[in-house]
This record gives C-alpha cells, sequence and structure tokens, in this order.
C-alpha cells in the first residue's frame, strides 16, 4: 500500500472532505497490520508435516501454494478437512476432548494452534508500515482509532 496520497494536514481525507463524520477508525489486524498468514502458514507447515507421513502421504506441505488453497480463509476444521481431502485423505472429527497427538480433525486444529500461540512468542509478527502509518495518521485526524481481531473464528 502506498500512502503519497493521503494528507497530511489534521481533518481531510484523500477526497478533501472533513472526517467529522467519523468517529473512529478501526483497523483489522490480521493481514492488515500485522502479517499474520506468514506465521499461520508457518503453523500449518510444521503441523502437517509432522502427521503426513503417519497418514502415508510423504509430500510436505507447502506453506505457499497449499495454504492459499486450502486453509486460507477457512476455518482450521475447514482447513484441515480441504487439506487432507485434496490429498486423499480423510480422518474422524474426533472431539476437543482428543489427546494432543491423536490423529483426529479436532487434534489437528487444537494442535495448530498451540504451534501458532508458540511462534507467536517465539517470533512475534510484523507490522506493515505502510498500515502503521495510515493507522497513525487516521488516528491523529480522528482523535481515536481501534484495532481490531476476529480470531475467535478457529483460523
Amino acid at each position: 500500500m502506498k500512502l503519497k496520497h493521503y494528507p497530511s494536514h489534521r481533518g481531510r481525507t484523500v477526497r478533501g472532505s472533513t472526517t467529522a463524520g467519523f468517529g473512529a477508525v478501526i483497523f483489522d489486524l490480521d493481514g492488515v497490520v500485522t502479517d499474520t498468514a506468514s506465521v499461520h502458514a508457518a503453523a500449518w507447515k510444521a503441523l502437517f508435516d509432522s502427521v503426513l507421513p503417519s497418514l502415508h502421504s510423504p509430500e510436505p506441505f507447502d506453506p505457499v501454494l497449499d495454504y492459499r488453497t486450502y486453509i486460507d480463509g477457512r476455518s482450521r476444521k475447514d482447513g484441515i478437512r480441504a487439506f487432507l481431502l485434496a490429498r486423499g485423505l480423510r480422518l474422524t472429527e474426533g472431539t476437543s476432548n482428543d489427546a494432543g497427538s491423536a490423529l483426529t480433525v479436532s487434534a489437528l486444529a487444537e494442535r495448530k494452534q498451540e504451534l501458532f500461540v508458540e511462534r507467536l512468542k517465539e517470533s512475534g509478527v510484523k507490522a506493515y508500515s505502510d498500515t502503521v502509518l495510515l493507522r497513525e495518521r487516521s488516528g491523529s485526524a480522528l482523535g481515536r482509532s481501534h484495532d481490531h481481531s476476529d480470531r475467535r473464528r478457529e483460523s
């Protein structure tokens, strides 16, 4: 995103109208302010590369192609089902009580989230500099802004 046309003076938008009609600006953290997709893709790769051999599927998970094709934009469980189905594999659904080592959709979904959180703790997440600048300028012009994450949907 290029911000060269963003106004530098307070109280005006790109089209010249004032910001008086807006009370705040909301930014989605995941994929807009921060590059969480690369962290999610790494967690998915670690998950699938650890279980695919036991499912007799030796080809590793591709963190770009497989992530974009089967995982991105779906819930964890739907992503697991879609990816495995593309490989001709199926697992039982299981329950949230399954052990982390169980080969069920539910257990893999929980394990993926654990791997994601581990990676966040280890290396954090990169913020997109242009979005951070846009957020700062918007907050300055309006007096406030808000960041939001919609990760309640089992990513």
